[in-house]
This record gives C-alpha cells, structure tokens and sequence, in this order.
C-alpha cells in the first residue's frame, strides 16, 4: 500500500523541536508512519548524521526533505529490505529476474571492524571474511 501522501501531510505537521528529537532519541515506534518519520528525523536533523544532538543548519532541510519523498519512493518502488543475517539472503533471494537475466543488486552494509559500534551484537573477522567471500 502506498502511504507516501499520509507521511508527507504528517511530516508537515511534525514539530522540529528538541522534545520530539529526545522522545524519538529513547522511543521506537510500531505504526509505519511514525516509524518512517522518526526514522527521517533522527537520520536528517542530527549533526553529521548523529543522533548525539539536533542540528539547525542554514539550510532549509525540511524542504530538501520533502522534495525527496517522491522521488525517493518512485526508486525504491520495487525494492526488498531484509534485516538477517547476510548469510540468510543469498537463500532467500533469486539472482536473476522473470527474464532469466541477472539483475539484482545486493548492497551489503558491513560495520567497520575494530570500532566501538558493531551492530550491538558484534560482527567479527570471521564473519567480514564470510560476507566478503
């Protein structure tokens, strides 16, 4: 279902304020609107991409945003995110499209090793060998 015109009209009505950017800071949401907004939020008003402290820029993002949501949704139209294990996906998914051609792209987002975030449950040498193989 597509709800792109629900999430631009509830976006406008969403207060930029340091209360929301706190309250989405400790809180997750179920409804895929609000999850979607405080996604959008804390991914673009933090500083550097942060969610360590809210940014006000000299830009106005909030309409860069919303010039976004259109175009963003029309790429993404046919898309499928998974969240599993990447040794997971390769099971799941067919590599080649109705036309027998291989045309899928799998983008991979490994953590970097040896820094102090790894995806809460740690990702190891073994497992960046794996995924690289």
């Amino acid at each position: 279902m597509n709800r792109n015109k629900e999430l631009e009209d509830t976006f406008l009505k969403m207060p930029i304020s340091e209360d929301l950017w706190n309250y989405w800071k400790k809180t997750q949401e179920t409804d895929p609107i609000l999850k979607a907004l405080r996604f959008l939020f804390l991914s673009n008003y933090g500083f550097m991409g942060q969610t360590g402290s809210l940014r006000f820029s000299t830009y106005n993002t909030s309409t860069i945003l919303l010039e976004n949501l259109g175009k963003t949704h029309k790429f993404m139209f046919d898309v499928r995110f998974m969240n599993v294990d990447f040794r997971e996906v390769i099971k799941k998914i067919s590599l080649k499209d109705k036309t027998g051609k291989n045309n899928t792209f799998i983008y991979a987002d490994p953590p970097y090793l040896d820094t102090a975030n790894n995806y809460q449950t740690g990702f190891t040498p073994k497992d960046s060998e794996d995924l690289f193989q």
